[in-house]
């Protein structure tokens, strides 16, 4: 189940509908995954990507783009990787928040999975709301690493603060 979330996270990233994203509500995700503050030594997720190894704990940052209904997992994209309604393409892209103006390799190579989980399995709540979190908006992960045989990464996180 794991390389098929991270493989379809960027894949749902790269196409996208003439649909708006729905308004977040309140997340049910437990209060224990709230970090007060961003971890002192965030990385970007283009360094994270290339240089963290599996089972490494790491502190990542970005922005969140695209997100699992129902479960508590995202696409974390690096923060310098231009999106689609800030860059000014909403007219040739429909859902600009999911960076459907961007190359799929680009993307891919700029972005990772992060999932909050409870006896190895992916949360079944939606995580778009919790405390505030939403397309686009920064973010700040604690967690472990993980590679699938696909070449994805996923953060196994442990905490997440909210950037506003």
């Amino acid at each position: 189940m794991r390389a098929w979330i991270g493989g379809s996270l960027v894949l749902l990233a790269a196409c996208g509908g003439k649909e708006e994203p729905a308004p977040p509500v309140a997340s049910t995700v437990p209060a224990r995954y709230r970090l007060e503050q961003t971890p002192a030594a965030a990385r970007d997720v283009i360094a994270v990507r290339a240089h963290a190894g599996e089972g490494e704990v790491v502190e990542v940052r970005g922005v969140a783009a695209e997100f699992v209904d129902g479960l508590a997992a995202f696409t974390l994209v690096d923060a310098m990787l231009p999106d689609c309604l800030h860059d000014g393409m909403t007219a040739t892209c429909d859902t600009p928040w999911d960076y459907c103006c961007t190359d799929p390799q680009e993307l891919a190579a700029a972005s990772v999975t992060v999932e909050l989980r409870d006896d190895g399995r992916v949360l079944r709540h939606d995580l778009r709301g919790f405390d505030g979190l939403d397309h686009l908006v920064p973010v700040a992960v604690r967690g472990r690493v993980e590679r699938d045989e696909a070449g994805n990464v996923i953060v196994v996180a442990d905490g997440l603060h909210v950037e506003r």
